[in-house]
């Protein structure tokens, strides 16, 4: 008893410590043992809420859990897998859903052979955003010819398979992308429709290299590659906002270092680009996760002078700060309306909430995990606003290089960009257009607008630009022929020349 309390005093300790109680906001969290399959859902007092044993199917003698607990986002659903033996000494694995409300299993899927590994190994995303729909990766093959993965949607209700997808399948214009021995597909994004996975190495150590990684739209079938989620290490909100570390040598990049990463990139879906708004000469930035309800990130990183790990709290406009020395089990922390939440790696655990609204940063304990335990946070309730606070753009947007690889079952003559009406309308009538800001192609009656390699009708044609084509102004405007010209480039990286308008249509439209 004395130990607790002795352990208990130096959490308190910790920094400034205000009563759980007298926060203005509830919400709840849960914490993930895998070592004893567990699951507990706490509140901010401190109440336990949901103690569940999670439920393993019949024919297990032996087995194990995933390394992470998948939540639904109303926190009712809790989705992970199963690997071990049978009675018959069978390897067998399972991939569970489990409604806590119900107090029951909501399906079990068995996988047709024994998976090597799961996309819950590496990330704890599964649910989409409405929470009806939920994925799941794995690969199998113990020998080099026979590896391979396959990515399964489920109805989260009944288990229905919904949809499937293979590597052996034309989806991939690159086979050898897809087929490369011991890949797995991982789930950095899921929005209501559109899944991000990532095709990675489930052997690598190095989690710091950029992923192959595809948007794959479960309604339309269509699948196309993307940048928005380019490594594991980063993190994302519901609004498909999603902020990653990587190296940008546009800004604040140190030539003379080893290659390391000095920013912070944030996927904006209103402009289907990535901004750098944070960059550093300091620290290599490790990974990233949304704090605040989605109004800062907190970030793992090293510093370049002392080689120790430290932690930094970064707002949207770019301003940092460092966070006094954390202890988490496994370095896990999730966001919280007020900041976020950890458990402290100690004989005795406790759960901690950090107030970043504080430029203290009081710290709060608010629960008692069992001695030895290791749960880990992996949900906490009413953790984004979604605030429509500006980023911080410290260089021109990153477009995403989708090149579309196959629409299943869709018509070809639709419109697959943005309609007029989607930019706003501030935008177009007071707005202006100028360099280094997104614009929009405009075209009407399923024309395409032409991009020559310079400004003026001399020029020759390089591309005919598809209605509702997201650009990056480079520079203008130049009058020449009666006409006003902007340089811009393509989400493709083509850079030409365009007119401002045409026939009495606006065919470049800023968006604000």
């Amino acid at each position: 008893m004395m130990r607790r309390m002795m352990l208990l005093l130096i959490v308190l300790m910790l920094g400034g410590v205000v009563s759980a109680q007298d926060s203005d906001a509830e919400w709840s969290v849960w914490v993930y043992d895998r070592n004893e399959g567990m699951a507990i859902q706490v509140d901010t007092a401190g109440v336990i809420l949901e103690n569940v044993t999670l439920p393993i199917p019949a024919p297990y003698n032996t087995f194990t859990f995933s390394e992470n607990l998948a939540v639904s986002p109303d926190g009712n659903k809790l989705a992970y897998t199963v690997n071990g033996v049978n009675g018959d000494t069978e390897r067998i694995s399972t991939f569970i859903v489990y409604d806590t409300a119900r107090d029951a299993v909501t399906f079990a899927y068995d996988t047709p052979e024994y998976a090597l590994a799961t996309s819950l190994n590496f990330g704890s995303r599964a649910f989409n955003s409405t929470g009806n729909v939920v994925a799941f990766g794995y690969a199998t093959g113990d020998a080099l010819e026979t590896q391979t993965w396959e990515l399964l949607v489920f109805n989260a209700v009944d288990g229905r398979i919904l949809s499937d997808l293979t590597p052996e399948a034309t989806y991939f214009e690159n086979q050898a992308d897809t087929l490369a021995p011991y890949l797995l597909p991982v789930i950095p994004f899921y929005g209501e429709s559109v899944l991000t996975f990532s095709l990675i190495p489930y052997q690598t150590l190095d989690f710091s290299q950029d992923f192959t990684a595809y948007d794959w739209d479960i309604v339309t079938g269509r699948i196309s590659r993307t940048d928005r989620a380019p490594r594991l290490t980063g993190d994302a909100l519901s609004n498909g906002e999603i902020v990653t570390p990587t190296t940008d040598e546009r800004v604040n990049y140190d030539t003379a270092s080893a290659p390391y990463a000095n920013a912070l990139h944030v996927y904006r879906p209103e402009l289907g680009a990535k901004v750098p708004f944070f960059a550093t000469q300091t620290y290599d930035l490790r990974d990233v996760h949304f704090g605040r309800g989605g109004a800062e990130v907190i970030v793992l990183a090293e510093d370049f002078l002392t080689f120790e790990f430290v932690r930094l709290v970064v707002l949207r406009n770019g301003v940092s700060q460092t966070l006094p020395n954390i202890n988490p089990v496994g370095n896990v922390t999730i966001g919280t309306p007020e900041g976020f939440t950890y458990v402290i790696d100690n004989p005795t655990p406790f759960l901690i909430t950090v107030d970043t609204r504080d430029s203290e940063f009081p710290q709060t304990p608010i629960w008692q995990a069992p001695d030895g335990s290791q749960f880990v946070p992996v949900w906490a309730s009413s953790s984004e606003d979604l605030s429509e606070e500006a980023w911080l753009q410290l260089a021109p947007p990153i477009f995403d290089t989708q090149s579309l690889i196959e629409d299943l079952g869709t018509d070809d003559s639709s419109d697959t960009g943005i309609a007029a009406s989607d930019v706003s309308s501030a935008g177009v009538q007071g707005g202006a257009i100028t360099i280094d800001t997104v614009a929009v192609i405009n075209t009407t009656g399923g024309d395409r607008l032409n991009m020559r390699d310079a400004a003026g009708l001399s020029g020759s044609i390089i591309a005919r630009v598809e209605n509702g084509t997201r650009v990056v102004v480079l520079d203008g405007p130049v009058a020449i022929d009666g006409f006003t010209w902007w340089e811009v480039r393509l989400p493709t990286g083509l850079e030409g020349w365009v007119v401002e308008r045409a026939d009495g249509v606006q065919t470049l439209l800023p968006v604000n």
